[in-house]
């Protein structure tokens, strides 16, 4: 039997305020009939990013996955620079 590693799971910390900014974001575009173009979806284009996750129920967090195939360093600075953008 031999087990073989998929996918790595991180967990972005935000502080409280970080993620305020987001939400905020995403209500404006939602009044705006904007659905397309929340923070959930410009992470899962980034190859490879799956299974994107925030909603507060776990604190200022949010939650992603990728396969092991992609340069973790390269999939790191993009989604460090696509959350850098909803924050500021």
């Amino acid at each position: 039997m031999k087990f073989t590693e998929t996918m790595k799971h991180f967990c972005v910390e935000l502080t409280k305020e970080e993620f305020i900014k987001i939400l905020d974001k995403e209500k404006e575009q939602e009044n705006n009939n904007d659905w397309d173009n929340h923070l959930f979806n410009e992470l899962n284009k980034i190859d490879g990013v799956d299974d994107t996750d925030y909603n507060g129920h776990f604190g200022a967090n949010i939650f992603f996955s990728f396969d092991v195939d992609y340069d973790e360093a390269a999939t790191m600075k993009a989604v460090k620079k696509v959350i850098e953008k909803w924050v500021k």
